[in-house]
């Protein structure tokens, strides 16, 4: 296994580095925990209980990269600000933090994968900005140009908050891109964000192997 730097002993768990290519040749070498599964074992009853919360970041979900390919042709402006929800192990605000010159924020509700975000944006050379905090309580009191997200309707309680957030933080021109292979509360989700008056776009890409999938990517404006 590849070491990134020698301050990956500092992560909240043992961690080897796995390095992603994009088109183009961009590539990002990521810190990803040694056993995921480690990681649900150290969630206690009273933890689970609290919320139901599992640790869903400790994993690199499937729909970043075709996400970070639509945004790969896609001009983003150096004045924007960007927020990622749910950034899991921050492969997408990385790339953001690398590849242009917005002001990328990343958002997580698990500290331990805020910690796994801030290193592998620095790690990378972008600057991290990560914050961690819930979707039903943001801490922000600006809006933003973009937000972005991959994988995060995992549950069907995260649909209202999800749109929720996006009434609260996105700006009146701004644009939401949000990922999903298509899994059960999808169209739920697109149907409910419609109610709210959005407009929406979808773009599909069709799976690769050994994905079995259909990706769609939900543009989202006012």
């Amino acid at each position: 296994m590849n070491r990134l730097f020698p301050d990956m002993k500092h992560l909240p768990y043992p961690a080897h580095d796995i390095t992603h290519l994009f088109p183009g040749g961009f590539t990002l070498r990521m810190a990803v925990p040694d056993d995921p599964d480690a990681v649900l074992d150290t969630l206690t009853d009273e933890e689970y209980e609290r919320d139901r919360f599992l640790p869903y970041w400790a994993e690199q979900w499937p729909s970043s990269r075709p996400l970070l390919e639509f945004l790969s042709r896609h001009t983003i402006p150096p004045d924007w600000s960007i927020c990622e929800l749910g950034s899991g192990l921050g492969i997408i605000a990385a790339a953001l933090a690398v590849r242009t010159d917005a002001f990328t924020v990343a958002t997580d509700i698990a500290h331990h994968g805020c910690c796994f975000t801030a290193y592998n944006i620095g790690a990378n050379g972008g600057i991290p900005r990560v914050v961690c905090s819930d979707w039903r309580h943001h801490p922000f009191k600006n809006r933003f140009d973009a937000l972005i997200a991959s994988d995060v309707l995992y549950e069907e309680r995260w649909i209202d908050p999800i749109i929720h957030s996006i009434g609260e933080l996105l700006k009146r021109d701004g644009r939401a891109w949000i990922a999903d292979p298509c899994r059960r509360f999808w169209p739920a989700f697109k149907k409910q964000i419609a109610a709210h008056g959005f407009n929406l776009t979808v773009f599909s890409f069709p799976a690769e192997p050994p994905d079995l999938h259909t990706f769609e990517i939900l543009e989202i404006s006012r």
